[in-house]
C-alpha cells in the first residue's frame, strides 16, 4: 500500500505509534514506519528523507521521550522543508522543549491517552483525511519561493521600484544631504502591502 502518512516517534513511544498505524491502515490510510519499511540493509537515513518527501502528512508521538530524541528535529525539518503537515499526537501531556518548541510552536495538537482510545484514533484518522486530501503544493528548492501569510510571493519579484516606493513610504527623508531620518515600522508596513 503506497503511504499518505508517516509516522515517527522516539524509539519508547513505538508501541502507540504500531498502534496508531494499524489503525490508520485499517481505516484505508497508507502509513510508513521506520521500524518496518526501512528496506533491509538500505540506509535509514536515505529511506527517511524518501518516505518524508512522497508522504502528505506527518505524525509524531510526541512524549517526554521526543524532547531527548536528537534524531527527531531532522525529521521535522525535512517535513516542514517539503511542505509535509506535521500532527503531534501527544499521549502524556508533556510540552515541547528546545528544538521541539521550535519546530511545532504553531502546531494544533492532538492530545491523547497512552495507549489512545479507539475514539482519539478515529479523530487522527479524520485530521489526516482531511489534510491528506489537500493538494501538495511543491516548491522546488533554490526557486526563492516563501510562503507569508498564506500569500505565495517571490524574493525575486519584488522590484526596485516597489521597494524605493515603499522607502519613500515609510519616510524616507534627506534634509539637506546630512540628516537620514528612517522609520522602519514603516517601512515593514509598507513591504508588508506589496506582500
Amino acid at each position: 500500500m503506497a503511504h499518505e502518512v508517516i509516522i515517527t516517534y522516539s524509539s519508547e513511544d513505538r508501541p502507540v505509534a504500531e498502534k496508531a498505524c494499524s489503525f490508520l491502515e485499517n481505516a484505508g490510510i497508507g502509513c510508513w514506519l521506520a521500524s518496518r519499511d526501512v528496506p533491509e540493509g538500505g540506509s535509514k537515513k536515505e529511506a527517511l528523507n524518501a518516505a518524508i518527501k512522497a508522504s502528505k502528512v506527518m505524525v509524531i508521538v510526541f512524549s517526554s521521550d521526543t524532547n531527548k530524541a536528537t534524531y527527531l528535529a531532522p525529521e521535522l525539518n525535512l517535513a516542514i522543508n517539503a511542505n509535509v503537515d506535521i500532527i503531534p499526537l501527544r499521549i502524556d501531556g508533556t510540552e515541547p522543549e528546545g528544538v521541539m518548541q521550535y519546530y511545532l510552536a504553531d502546531t494544533q495538537w492532538l492530545d491523547v491517552d497512552n495507549p489512545p482510545a479507539e475514539e482519539q484514533l478515529q479523530k487522527l484518522a479524520d485530521t489526516v483525511k482531511a489534510l491528506a486530501s489537500k493538494e501538495k503544493k511543491a516548491y522546488p528548492a533554490g526557486s526563492g519561493l516563501k510562503m507569508a501569510k498564506g500569500k505565495l510571493f517571490s524574493l525575486k519579484t519584488i522590484s526596485a521600484g516597489k521597494i524605493a516606493a515603499a522607502l519613500v513610504a515609510g519616510g524616507l527623508l534627506l534634509y539637506g544631504g546630512a540628516r537620514l531620518i528612517f522609520s522602519i515600522s514603516r517601512v515593514v508596513e509598507a513591504l508588508r502591502s506589496l506582500i
